[in-house]
């Protein structure tokens, strides 16, 4: 892992903007998502509350601009024209929940994802993201606000730590190839 590319915005959206969040599942009907390596519950902003997963989507466009300076990516690094996914809210209920170590680009359908946006909604107890680098594990605490941005990549393996009691509310997003 190039550490280089693993970067960690704080104060990124503002309390009302959370509560909004917050507020937008808790009205919506949540898809228990469960597997071997996963087990959350999850809403797709997408299908729920479209003009607010535009917003999100228009502060991950800031955000890129921001990121790609920091970084040192070059203009040629990524593809001029590229899409998002929609927003996912995912909660983690409890400490039975989990997702285990993972990338976010693991089968053709996810591959077309190159820059992964994790938006935490609130702070809970434990819930920390770890990536691995080597033999070092880089802890990223779950605080409100909080972005990290990272290629979804091989390179890039990661997981979230259970919670140790409440709950845990965080937010994804990808950068997209398209077709020309």
């Amino acid at each position: 892992m190039d550490a280089n590319y693993l970067r960690v915005f704080d104060n990124v959206l503002e309390e009302h903007q959370i509560d909004t969040l917050l507020d937008s599942y808790r009205a919506s009907h949540a898809e228990k998502r469960e597997s071997d390596i996963l087990l959350f519950d999850e809403v797709n902003l997408g299908k729920t509350h479209v003009q607010l997963a535009m917003n999100v989507i228009k502060v991950a466009e800031e955000l890129l601009a921001y990121y790609k300076k920091l970084a040192n990516v070059k203009d040629y690094q990524m593809p001029a024209k590229h899409g998002f996914e929609y927003p996912r809210i995912k909660r983690y209920y409890n400490s039975s929940c989990y997702f285990k170590d993972h990338i976010d680009a693991a089968d053709y359908e996810s591959t077309k994802r190159f820059i992964g946006f994790l938006f935490y909604l609130n702070k809970p107890d434990g819930g920390e993201t770890v990536f691995y680098n080597g033999d070092e594990e880089v802890v990223i605490e779950a605080i409100p606000g909080r972005v990290v941005m990272f290629p979804p990549n091989w390179t890039y393996p990661h997981r979230a730590n259970p919670v140790k009691s409440g709950e845990k509310f965080i937010m994804s997003t990808y950068l997209h190839y398209v077709k020309e």
